[in-house]
């Protein structure tokens, strides 16, 4: 699994001892994993133990790779005013001559291998946004509990006949895939997909990294498409489909007042018991020469999200006419959960 970059918590980098995982066994750092040069890994390691101290419980853990040994690993966090590196790091190169994370290793040779005096205001500094890491990492951990604890809960579902009755006897909506490796990237600050802002109101709102409701819309999409009005259907295509597997079934909770003063509204993503006629969209999809097709509708049906071939969003309105809400998917949620203007359409 590839990483995503470097977290940033109040202006400090956190450093990750490795590179992700490949199963249980932990990943070095490319393209240089390893620093074989004594005398060098003597001044890393020189730099690394003159960091101030942000966090020394007095705890160890295990080697990642050798788990048999006992727990000899501290946990203890030390910061430069730049980055911050746990005990981890420090040991693995020690014990393993595993490399530091590349840009973190390049920080160090910048400085000469010389670690520098940290103030005392900055370690504070430091010690507030390890805090604020760590509160994150265990509000992650609890937010993968509650849904793996819903997976047991919808599997338990689908062993039910159906039934059209809703609460806990019912087999609906049944299990949601995620993908784990990007699950644990969140968990560990390495997926950057959205702002952290808008990362976790989706995960408050039900969203997973690598989420796919695929089995629950997709049967829902066949009969959509079949529906005709006056001659003309919707034809679902790639882009859309993509979106419909990842979020459908959601609802986008949006609540207050976007900063040119339209109220938010919240949005459910299809599928869900609705008609739309495909007629609505014929005319921008002729002024724009590709397929629409409808991914989403606000709570009050007052608004539709409409997706174009090329995976750009719009908003349509009765009254209001069109309006282009973003590039892609990931740039829209960025606008409705930041409560930012869309772009009026004209044509």
């Amino acid at each position: 699994m590839e990483p995503t970059g470097p977290q940033i918590i109040r202006g400090l980098r956190f450093a990750r001892p490795i590179n992700g995982f490949d199963g249980d066994r932990p990943l070095p750092w490319q393209p240089r994993p390893w620093i074989e040069d004594a005398a060098e890994r003597d001044q890393i390691l020189g730099y690394l133990l003159g960091g101030a101290v942000v966090h020394d419980p007095d705890t160890f853990t295990r080697d990642l790779f050798d788990r048999s040994r006992p727990p000899l690993v501290p946990l203890s966090f030390h910061t430069d005013g730049t980055w911050i590196w746990s005990g981890i790091t420090t040991y693995h190169l020690s014990e393993n001559r595993l490399a530091p994370e590349p840009d973190f290793l390049s920080h160090i040779v910048a400085h000469r291998y010389r670690c520098p005096v940290v103030d005392e205001d900055v370690r504070e500094t430091a010690k507030a946004a390890f805090q604020d890491w760590l509160d994150l990492r265990r509000r992650r951990q609890r937010e993968r509990e509650e849904y793996e604890r819903e997976q047991a809960k919808n599997r338990l579902r689908e062993q039910t006949p159906f039934t059209l009755v809703r609460g806990d006897l019912s087999n609906e909506p049944p299990t949601v895939h995620l993908d784990e490796d990007q699950f644990d990237a969140m968990l560990e600050g390495r997926y950057d997909r959205f702002s952290q802002r808008v990362e976790d109101h989706l995960v408050a709102d039900g969203w997973m990294p690598g989420r796919d409701a695929a089995a629950r819309v997709d049967p829902w999409l066949e009969a959509f498409c079949a529906q005709r009005v006056a001659g003309r259907h919707h034809e679902v295509f790639p882009a859309a489909r993509a979106v419909l597997h990842e979020f459908g079934l959601l609802d986008i909770d949006l609540f207050g007042i976007t900063e040119d003063g339209e109220v938010m509204r919240p949005v459910h993503f299809y599928p869900m018991d609705v008609r739309v006629d495909p007629w609505i969209f014929a005319r921008i999809s002729h002024h724009l020469g590709m397929r629409m097709f409808p991914i989403a509708q606000t709570i009050d049906q007052d608004h539709w999200l409409v997706m174009d071939e090329a995976g750009r969003v719009y908003r349509y309105h009765d009254e209001h006419g069109w309006q282009l809400l973003g590039d892609d998917i990931d740039a829209t949620l960025e606008l409705l959960i930041h409560g930012r203007s869309p772009t009026p359409l004209r044509f």
